[in-house]
């Protein structure tokens, strides 16, 4: 792969996928090369048209499992600004000087509506334009595990998830199931559980999704040099895209007070990132290359002037 050195050189090595991916994320901190322009890194907020009393919901951080791990992010030193109010709020380098800070401010917020926090926040994605299939080898028998012992802690951890997973409408409950699986509760670095679905035996039985991945090297090279980016983390967006109605039942779990199965595409299925690459590349047809750089749930808005960087976050 390659990636940029800190004197802007194209340096080449041999690694592995893991380590690849960690150097393109450290490729893009990279550091303002003006005084009045900056990177941006946009987090997610509420609708605009959000009601002021909504029923109880959840937050996407709950019902994220990879909201805990390293996202891209600018170098240099940021400053919250509120789009709502001050609960929502994003980040804008602090290179940018008054008069831009406060132009991107309220591009920021006439854009509000494409933010999200919460369930409520995230209308989903159209089944008419995409949605997760689960192509299963025919000659496949249905698996349902049996059933596992997780313990007082690792149980009352499970029903909390997968109540979150129930008020978000991200499950339901499932009654008559021939593919049938164990969770599996793992602890987060900040001491909270983690739930995760044992999703090995469907996955093995499913064909591969060969739909291409973006190339790490093309990525880096394409953001190479520009003078003013922002990062979108899209990682929410998993949560917006339907599983096709005939695999729903497919997808279920079992936990010690119930059975359930996802209505929509949840992380660990099998082909899910070719499924979201396929959407974005989708969304972003004629911009990739020119203004912005995707990979998978990675957004990387690129410019040469703040002018230019207010057009092209418009139109994102």
């Amino acid at each position: 792969m390659k990636f940029p050195s800190r004197t802007w050189n194209i340096l080449t090595v041999h690694v592995d996928k893991k380590e690849e991916r960690d150097c393109y994320v450290e490729s893009l901190r990279v550091e303002p090369l003006r005084t009045d322009t900056s990177s941006l890194r946009v987090r997610k907020s509420s609708r605009k048209d959000r009601p002021k009393k909504i029923e109880p919901t959840v937050t996407l951080v709950d019902l994220d499992p990879r909201a805990t791990e390293d996202r891209l992010e600018a170098r240099e030193e940021l400053r919250r600004v509120p789009l709502l109010d001050e609960e929502h709020n994003t980040a804008v380098g602090t290179a940018l000087t008054v008069a831009e800070a406060e132009i991107m401010h309220v591009a920021l917020k006439k854009n509000i509506d494409m933010f999200a926090w919460t369930s409520v926040d995230m209308p989903g994605m159209s089944p008419d334009v995409i949605t997760h299939r689960l192509s299963i080898f025919k000659e496949t028998r249905p698996i349902s595990q049996k059933k596992r012992n997780l313990g007082d802690k690792k149980r009352l951890a499970a029903k909390e998830e997968a109540d979150k997973l129930l008020l978000a409408g991200f499950i339901r409950e499932a009654r008559y199931t021939t593919w049938l699986t164990n969770v599996v509760m793992v602890t987060k670095p900040n001491g909270y559980w983690r739930m995760c679905v044992d999703y090995r035996n469907i996955n093995n039985a499913c064909l591969n999704d060969t739909y291409p991945l973006p190339n790490i090297d093309r990525l880096v090279d394409g953001v190479t040099g520009y003078k003013i980016m922002s990062f979108l983390d899209a990682y929410s967006g998993y949560n917006q895209i339907s599983i096709h109605p005939r695999d729903k039942g497919k997808t279920a779990f079992m936990t010690a007070d119930a059975n359930y199965y996802y209505e929509i595409m949840p992380f660990g299925l099998k082909n899910a990132w070719a499924t979201y690459q396929r959407l974005m590349d989708k969304i972003f047809k004629g911009l990739i290359g020119q203004a912005v750089e995707v990979y998978v749930d990675d957004i990387v808005m690129k410019s040469n002037s703040f002018e230019q960087h207010l057009k092209d976050l418009d139109e994102v």
